[in-house]
């Protein structure tokens, strides 16, 4: 009977050891993440752990049990808490061997690759989730309200086909396209400054 597996993680976190945080590659074995709150006995050993975490720049690999199966995880300190991020297993990790379209060597111009880092550069900045939005969520929220409305749907013309085009081509476009957009951006703020200054 699966139901009466034991699970020895079924009423904690079983902390096994410390690895250092960039070891674990997030892109693959990141899975889902939860805030860790601690009851009210556990604050102190859960504050310390945190801190000595911080301190050495390590994560906690631990295994747990959630709606009834055992999950491998991670703990690494997050603002003034925890949090645990479930883990895949070793053996759901597909490995890049066997690829076919990564087979073989291709070879990239030094051209091509100032071009690519220069794209790059150009839209480098710090990471702020408010600037992004679920575009499909708000799409189908208004289609439920049209529908509510009574409102007839019409399905949008399907997209055209993309041209194949020249990758040195492509990127010079996005590069002078980034340019224009981040001085665009820049130009507000740099004429408030001459503002307050002639004021």
């Amino acid at each position: 009977d699966l139901d009466n597996l034991p699970l020895p993680t079924a009423h904690s976190i079983d902390i096994s050891e410390f690895v250092a945080a960039d070891e674990i590659e997030p892109g693959l074995y990141f899975d889902n993440a939860y805030y860790v709150e601690p009851e009210e006995l556990g604050k102190k050993p859960y504050h310390l752990l945190r801190k000595g975490l911080e301190a050495t720049g390590r994560m906690a690999i631990a295994k747990i049990a959630l709606r009834d199966k055992e999950h491998l995880c991670a703990l690494h300190p997050n603002g003034k808490g925890l949090v645990m991020n479930t883990l895949h297993w070793p053996d759901e990790i597909r490995s890049t061997e066997g690829l076919k379209g990564l087979e073989g060597e291709v070879k990239i111009n030094p051209k091509e690759l100032e071009m690519a880092k220069a794209l790059i550069e150009s839209l480098a900045d710090t990471f702020d989730p408010s600037r992004y939005k679920d575009e499909y969520r708000e799409a189908v929220m208004k289609v439920v309200q049209a529908k509510m409305e009574g409102e007839v749907i019409e399905a949008p013309e399907a997209p055209q086909p993309a041209k194949v085009m020249d990758l040195m081509e492509a990127l010079r476009a996005s590069v002078e396209q980034a340019k224009k957009s981040r001085a665009a951006r820049e130009k507000p703020a740099a004429e408030t400054r001459r503002r307050r200054k002639a004021s």
